[in-house]
């Protein structure tokens, strides 16, 4: 599908080619009279998630308050569509220095972590663990950083679910380990890392944002 190609080129790198196959999902879905709700959600935040692959964070941001006005008005505050675009959502006050919000959705985060819908779904509970340990690193708080990381590895490991993912948790478990001198071990976990992404995308992938140290 269009949709799928998108994430795909997304995945690979190739961000402005995914995020004009995603415009045009998302333009095909608000075709439909009416838009199935779930599909505008997801439309748009896979489609902040390419524009911040560009650094586009206005259209990023722009896309996840449509998908959050959706979300709430379908499903609520307390669903797991509507905790997965507050995720992007911090992640967009990071990188535009909104720190107080950031941090205020980072707070909920961690009691979300206890909630029992969110650790039925191991892929949430996963993607959470990474966005916390993200959100601590990027901040300078190095223990937490450490602690965040390993237990977003583990969640990776235990879901099963995407080998993508699990790669980018072991790059920052990397950096952190790299951070606290204990090179061997960051050495290690690049390595599995990239061996990971090989197996999910071909020996030939090249994809954005992930490097030997």
């Amino acid at each position: 599908s269009v949709y799928a190609q998108g994430l795909d080129l997304g995945f690979l790198g190739a961000c402005t080619e995914g995020l004009a196959r995603l415009e045009d999902a998302h333009r095909i879905t608000m075709a439909a009279n009416p838009p199935p709700p779930q599909w505008v959600i997801t439309d748009d935040t896979a489609i902040a998630g390419v524009a911040l692959c560009l650094g586009d964070f206005a259209h990023a941001e722009a896309a996840l308050d449509e998908a959050m006005s959706t979300s709430l008005r379908v499903n609520g505050p307390e669903h797991i569509d509507t905790y997965h675009v507050l995720l992007r959502q911090m992640r967009v006050y990071r990188e535009t220095s909104r720190a107080a919000q950031a941090r205020a959705i980072q707070a909920r985060l961690r009691v979300l972590l206890q909630d029992a819908t969110v650790r039925s779904s191991a892929n949430l509970h996963s993607t959470m663990l990474g966005a916390v340990a993200q959100q601590a690193w990027d901040t300078g708080r190095l223990d937490e950083a450490d602690a965040w990381s390993a237990a977003s590895v583990q969640a990776q490991l235990r879901s099963n679910g995407s080998s993508l993912l699990l790669a980018r948790a072991l790059q920052l478990r990397a950096r952190v380990l790299d951070a606290l001198g204990r090179r061997s071990e960051a050495a290690q976990a690049i390595a599995t890392a990239m061996s990971t992404m090989k197996r999910a995308l071909g020996a030939q992938a090249r994809v954005a944002g992930l490097a030997p140290m």
